[in-house]
C-alpha cells in the first residue's frame, strides 16, 4: 500500500518537512519534522495523523511545569556565600527553576533552586578550593618531621676520629673523619656505627703487605733424624741384577753349584 505524502502538512507543534528512511523491520513511514520550538524530530506517519506526536517533547514539558506548583522566590535570600540576585533561564531540559547569584569573592554564577535550597552549592567554587587548600595545609603541618641524625662528632671508631658533619651521600648522614694516618675521608654513618669502616683504608693496605710477607719468608725445613752410627760406618754395598755381568765379565751364575760354561 502507498503510504501518504505528509510533506508541507502541520501536526500540532510539528511541520512534516519530508519522508525518512525506516529503521524497523516491518517498513513504516517515518517523517523528518520541524517542531516551533526550533527542534527536529523523526515521527512515524501514524503517530502525526492519530496525534499521540504532536510536539518534539517540548509540550510535554511544558505540561508538567504548568501541573507543578510554582517556585517560590529566592531573590535577596542568602545560601552560604551565595545570595540570589533574580531569577535565571533554566540551563537543563527538565526545565528546572534556576537562579542567578553573587558568591562572597564578587563571581556571579547560575544555581539550581533545588541545589540551593539543599546547601549541596554554596559558593561559585571559591570555598571547595579554600576546604582542599586547607586540607593539603593541615595534612603537611602533620608530616613526620624529618629525623636529625645523632652527632658523632669527637667519637673515635678505631683509626677514625669523627671531625665535622659532610654532606650527606644518597639520602645518609655523612662524617668527615681524620684518620691516625693523617688522612681525611667522609664516611656515612651507619658504616661508622656497624665497624664496615675503620680506617681511611691504610689498615686493609697494612693487612696486605703483612700477607705479601709472610708468603715470601721462608719457613723452618724438618727436623734432621739421627742415623745410627754401625749405618754410617760400614760402606754402602753395591746391588747387583743376577742378569747383570761383573765388570770381569763373569756373571754370578759361575758361582753356583754344577754350573757349566
Amino acid at each position: 500500500m502507498r503510504a501518504i505524502n505528509l510533506v508541507g502538512q502541520v501536526f500540532g507543534r510539528l511541520t512534516v518537512l519530508e519522508r525518512a528512511e525506516s529503521t524497523d523491520r516491518a517498513p513504516r513511514p517515518l517523517w523528518r519534522c520541524r517542531c516551533t520550538c526550533g527542534e527536529e524530530a523523526f515521527v512515524l506517519g501514524e503517530s502525526l495523523r492519530s496525534g499521540s506526536t504532536r510536539s518534539c517533547g517540548c509540550l510535554r514539558a511544558e505540561q508538567a511545569r504548568q501541573l507543578r506548583p510554582p517556585s517560590p522566590s529566592l531573590v535577596g535570600q542568602v545560601f552560604g556565600r551565595l545570595v540570589v540576585l533574580e531569577r535565571a533561564e533554566s540551563t537543563d531540559r527538565a526545565r528546572r527553576p534556576s537562579w542567578r547569584c553573587r558568591c562572597a569573592c564578587g563571581k556571579e554564577t547560575i544555581v539550581l533552586a533545588h541545589s540551593l535550597r539543599s546547601g549541596s552549592t554554596q559558593s561559585c567554587g571559591c570555598l571547595r578550593a579554600e576546604i582542599a587548600r586547607s586540607s593539603i595545609a593541615v595534612a603537611s603541618r602533620q608530616r613526620r618531621p624529618p629525623r636529625v641524625p645523632r652527632s658523632l662528632v669527637g667519637q673515635v671508631f678505631e683509626r677514625l676520629t669523627v671531625v665535622a658533619r659532610a654532606k650527606d651521600r644518597a639520602g645518609r648522614a655523612s662524617w668527615r673523619c681524620r684518620c691516625a694516618c693523617g688522612r681525611e675521608t667522609v664516611v656515612d654513618g651507619r658504616s661508622l656505627r656497624g665497624g664496615r669502616t675503620r680506617s681511611c683504608g691504610c689498615l686493609r693496605a697494612e693487612r696486605v703487605r703483612a700477607a705479601v710477607l709472610a708468603r715470601r719468608q721462608p719457613g723452618p725445613g724438618p727436623a734432621a733424624t739421627a742415623v745410627p752410627s754401625a749405618i754410617l760406618v760400614s760402606p754402602p754395598q753395591p746391588l747387583r741384577s743376577p742378569s747383570r755381568p761383573d765388570c770381569d765379565g763373569s756373571s754370578d751364575r759361575a758361582a753356583r753349584p754344577g754350573y757349566r760354561r
